[in-house]
């Protein structure tokens, strides 16, 4: 997987381990002996945290990319991560709100003026959005060749076929 940090205020910070959830596991006891044991093998994240007390618990939740099947319907639209959720490394969360609540607007608008199909046009293009937006994460995941033998990755590389 990956690792994020972020030093906070008041002597807190933040740091979060992105991996599959079966992954967690693989080899600990516990998910916070899991969580213990890869944060030692890293470079950075660990003298990062070595300012701050050490883990006791943590949360484990999904974030993983995902779409409503139906992103509209009679007098209503899904916008943001209500519609899709995008992988956190694609730094696109806030950016995709901002611009879906733009464009529902506009969308609704049209549809108050008597344009019934602008909110299913809409859904249709957050859709296409998303299937880009898949595309891409695949491409740039594949990228990553620094961990070749590490799970998480080998699942994420692009598996060629032979013609």
């Amino acid at each position: 997987g990956w690792w994020y940090f972020a030093p906070l205020s008041g002597g807190r910070c933040v740091c979060m381990f992105m991996t599959d959830a079966d992954l967690v596991t693989a080899r600990a006891r516990s998910p916070l002996d899991g969580w213990n044991e890869r944060m030692q093998r890293t470079l950075h994240v660990r003298s990062c945290l070595d300012a701050y007390p050490a883990l006791e618990a943590f949360t484990v939740c999904t974030a993983r990319s995902q779409r409503l099947d139906r992103m509209s319907g009679p007098r209503w639209i899904a916008v943001g991560d209500a519609a899709m959720a995008f992988d956190p490394l694609s730094s696109r969360g806030i950016t995709k709100s901002v611009e879906h609540g733009c464009r529902a607007a506009g969308a609704v608008l049209e549809y108050l003026e008597g344009d019934d199909a602008a909110l299913e046009r809409l859904a249709d293009r957050f859709a296409q959005e998303f299937g880009d937006y898949e595309q891409m994460r695949r491409a740039y995941y594949s990228t990553e060749r620094r961990w070749a033998d590490a799970p998480f990755w080998q699942r994420r590389q692009v598996q060629e076929t032979v013609s």
